[in-house]
Parts: C-alpha cells; sequence; structure tokens
C-alpha cells in the first residue's frame, strides 16, 4: 500500500547527478552556439578571401595557418593538459601559471623560426616571406594563453568571447582591407590582431592575480618541462598526422592544387566546430576518470561522446557525398574547379578522426605518456609514408585517399587501448541506421521531382524524427510492452 522511503542519501545523489548532467548540456549547448558563430564568420571571411585572391594564394593562406598550427603545439609544449590536470586536481597555482609561460616565452621563438624556414622551403621565390613572418611572431602570443583556467572552470563564456570577438575582428578585417592578391599581407596582420585580442579576453576573465600564490602542485619548473616534453612530441605528432596531406602537398610544391585541397577541408571544417564545442566540454570530465580505463563512469563519457559525434558526422558524409560540388562552387565559385573530388575522400578521413577523439583525449590527459607515443608516432609515420609515397608516383589525386586508410587505422589502434570499449565504436552507428535511411532517402528520391528546399526540409526532418523514434524505441517500458505483446500472440 505504501510506498517504500528514498533515502536521502540517494535523493542527493539523484539530484547531484542530475545537475552535472544538465550543466554538461548547458556547456554543451553554449560553446555550441558560440562555435557555430565562430565557424559562421570563418565561413563567411574563408569564402570572401578565396574569391579575391584566388586559388594559388588562398592555397598559400591555408598552408601558413597549418604551419601556425604547428607553432603553438611546440609554443604550448603539451603544458595545457598538465595544467589542466593540476588545476583540476586541487594542485594549481599563480607560480604554475609563471612557469608555463616562461617555457612557453622561450619555445616562441624556435617556433617562428620554423614557420618562416618552412615557408620558404615551399615558396622559395619569397613573395611570402613578410607574411610568414607576421604569423610567426603572432605565435608569441600564444606563450600568454591562459584558456587552461577557464576550462578547469568551465567558464565557457569566456572562451566564447574570444573566439567569437577574434573571429567577428578578421571577418571586419577581411571585409574592409583584404580586395586582390596583393593585399595578402593584410591578412597576416589581422591574424595578429585577432590573436592579440583572445589572449587579452582570456587574461582578464580567468582573473589570474586572484591564483593562489602558494603551489600545492609537486610539479615544479623542471619537473614541468620534463612533463611537457612528451606532451609536445605526442600533440605535434597529432597534429601532424591529422594534416600530413596539407603538409606534404606544400613541401612537394603542388601548388597549383593546394588552394582546390585547401578549399575541400574548409568545407569539411563547418561541422568540425561543433565536434570541438562539445569535445572541450567533455575534456575536463574525461580527465577526471583517467585514473582508471576500466571504470564504468569513463565507458558512460565515451558513450556520451560517440552518440553526439555520430550525430553530427552522419548527415556531414552524406551530404559531402551527394552536393560536394553544389557546396563548392556555392561557397568560393568558379576557381576551385576539383576541389568536389577532393572532398568526397576527405569527409571519410574526417569521419574516422572524429571516432578516434574520446580514446585520444582520454590518452592525452592520462599518466599513460608511453602508450600515448607509441600510438601517435606510429601513426604519423604511416601517415606520412602513404602519402609521400602517392606524391612519388605523381597520383595527388590518391592523397585524400591515403589519409583516409591513415584515419581507419589511428582509429582502431586507438580504440584497441581501451579493448573493453570498442564496441561502443559502432553501438550508436546501429542505431543511426534508421535515421540515416530517412535521411538519404529525400536525397535520392527527390531531386529529379521536388525543388532543392523541399528535399533538404525533408531530409532534416527525416533525420530528426528518425532520432526520436530511436530514442523511444530503446526506452526499457518499450521493449516490455513489446516483449508482453509477442508473449500474448
Amino acid at each position: 500500500m505504501f510506498e517504500k522511503p528514498t533515502s536521502g542519501r540517494s535523493r542527493t545523489a539523484r539530484s547531484g547527478n542530475l545537475v552535472k548532467t544538465s550543466r554538461l548540456s548547458r556547456n554543451f549547448l553554449f560553446l555550441a552556439g558560440s562555435n557555430f558563430s565562430v565557424q559562421f564568420l570563418r565561413f563567411l571571411s574563408i569564402a570572401v578571401v578565396a574569391r579575391r585572391i584566388g586559388s594559388e594564394f588562398f592555397g598559400a593562406y591555408n598552408y601558413l595557418l597549418l604551419l601556425v598550427t604547428y607553432g603553438a603545439v611546440v609554443v604550448e609544449f603539451g603544458l595545457r593538459n598538465v595544467a589542466i590536470r593540476e588545476f583540476a586536481q586541487g594542485r594549481g597555482s599563480r607560480e604554475l601559471v609563471l612557469k608555463i609561460v616562461q617555457i612557453r616565452s622561450v619555445l616562441a621563438g624556435l617556433a617562428a623560426i620554423l614557420v618562416v624556414g618552412l615557408t620558404h622551403r615551399a615558396f622559395p621565390d619569397g613573395q611570402f616571406f613578410l607574411p610568414s613572418l607576421i604569423f610567426g611572431v603572432s605565435l608569441i602570443t600564444n606563450a600568454f594563453l591562459v584558456d587552461f583556467l577557464t576550462v578547469v572552470e568551465e567558464k565557457f563564456f569566456a572562451q566564447a568571447a574570444a573566439t567569437v570577438g577574434q573571429a567577428a575582428f578578421i571577418f571586419l578585417g577581411v571585409l574592409g582591407f583584404v580586395h586582390e592578391p596583393s593585399d595578402f599581407v593584410w591578412l597576416a596582420f589581422l591574424f595578429l590582431g585577432g590573436q592579440l585580442l583572445s589572449v587579452a579576453v582570456y587574461f582578464f576573465t580567468s582573473r589570474v592575480w586572484e591564483i593562489s600564490k602558494v603551489s600545492n602542485s609537486a610539479v615544479k619548473l623542471r619537473a614541468t618541462a620534463i612533463h611537457g616534453l612528451p606532451f609536445l612530441v605526442a600533440l605535434l605528432f597529432f597534429t601532424i598526422q591529422a594534416s600530413a596531406d596539407l603538409l606534404l602537398l606544400g613541401q612537394f610544391r603542388q601548388s597549383e592544387i593546394l588552394g582546390d585541397y585547401s578549399a575541400a577541408l574548409k568545407i569539411i571544417s563547418i561541422p568540425q566546430g561543433l565536434i570541438a564545442a562539445f569535445v572541450v566540454a567533455m575534456q575536463p570530465r574525461i580527465a577526471r576518470e583517467t585514473v582508471d580505463f576500466g571504470s564504468a563512469k569513463l565507458e558512460a563519457l565515451f558513450f556520451q561522446t560517440l552518440r553526439v559525434l555520430w550525430i553530427v558526422l552522419a548527415p556531414t558524409v552524406i551530404g559531402c557525398w551527394l552536393f560536394g560540388d553544389t557546396l563548392v562552387a556555392w561557397v568560393f565559385g568558379s576557381k576551385f574547379p576539383i576541389a568536389s573530388h577532393f572532398l568526397k575522400p576527405l569527409s571519410l578521413s574526417f569521419l574516422f578522426s572524429c571516432l578516434s577523439l574520446a580514446p585520444i583525449q582520454a590518452l592525452t590527459t592520462s599518466s599513460k605518456t608511453k602508450l600515448l607515443l607509441k600510438l601517435v608516432l606510429g601513426n604519423a609515420v604511416f601517415t606520412l609514408f602513404c602519402i609521400s609515397l602517392a606524391l612519388f608516383w605523381g597520383r595527388t589525386d590518391l592523397v585524400p585517399w591515403a589519409m583516409v586508410g591513415a584515419q581507419v587505422v589511428l582509429t582502431l589502434s586507438s580504440w584497441s587501448c581501451f579493448p573493453k570499449k570498442t564496441y561502443l565504436v559502432l553501438e550508436d552507428a546501429r542505431n543511426l541506421a534508421f535515421p540515416t535511411i530517412l535521411m538519404a532517402a529525400p536525397l535520392l528520391l527527390g531531386p529529379s521531382y521536388l525543388p532543392a528546399p523541399l528535399v533538404f526540409a525533408l531530409s532534416a526532418g527525416g533525420y530528426l524524427a528518425g532520432l526520436i523514434v530511436v530514442r523511444i524505441w530503446r526506452r526499457p517500458w518499450v521493449a516490455e510492452l513489446f516483449g508482453d505483446l509477442r508473449k500474448a500472440t
């Protein structure tokens, strides 16, 4: 007659779990909104730049951005993850922040030399020397980035303000100053200004001056460098593995297709913002659970990550294969005729690279640096070998397919570090089969009979309806209902 009363401890635990879940959802939605704004502004900036400076200069611009990314990894020295771990576990201090800035400042000069040297190697005529120098100087600002403080405290509004402000600054500058290829140097100055703005926002919103001076951390200056070196090597080679195609195309001086290849990569970067937002939201939670790789909490985090990734990845790949030509022509115009040929295999490469994010994130924030180094170094060498082989044969059309094979190997090898959780990769892929069929049906059958906007609307509606049906189908009471019906019949 009477229900058993619920204990106060269980109610408190349940309410705590609800608060954590709602906070995670709120952070993800907030980051997704800000990243959507950033990606939209960058999308507009890239479209304007590509149309105004042409394919050759657009390829050089993206190559310089890639080198700055490598330089940023060198400047970071892997210390961001060390700082996240120390502050998340209550051992951070202002002294640790100052040590990190000192180490980064020394490495900034080396990274600038790296950018200028590789640019001269790819473009020996010297026309991009001054822009490469400005891009190299912009790396000095990375030494003062304290974004790890906002990640630990989950102050994602600071990240939104920094990234949106930087993207808006560059977009407005592109509209005002970049009109023809001779204005290429303005792109470098705009990038430098955006970096300075981002550093200022992170510095003032994180309130570094209010952090305790007393250090509870056992990580000293020399130990910080020792901890940072494995992360530096791992992150650098992971970045090289993820962008080896664009790097080797530049080093092999394939400038005639560098612009088209960059255009295809920019189309892929549109959904990449949503995925980056979710990975950033999950990073501190994964870092707290990496003490035990076999824990149920880590498995739940993996499952949540993969569920969201599949929801974004499935329509991305299908859209690139069915509407790649239209997307490239609509965004970049007629100056990039072969970009759509690269887009289809690159979407598959993007799919497998995203599926490896969860285990790579767990390994990066854990203390298993040797395992991480073996995984990243092996896959980076394999990727460089495959792409170099295609370029030596003169088969530039095989470069994106070499990236697909390399990302498949990375996904399988990264999940092999978690043998009991490998099945999670295909768990939501199976659940998304029905929504994907509903999404693909209008795209395959509709264009011959229906207007394009209606086809897109039916496809998006079918995908959302399929997700709702799958979510309802997985409810326990539905399984019990159909089980009772089967018994009755």
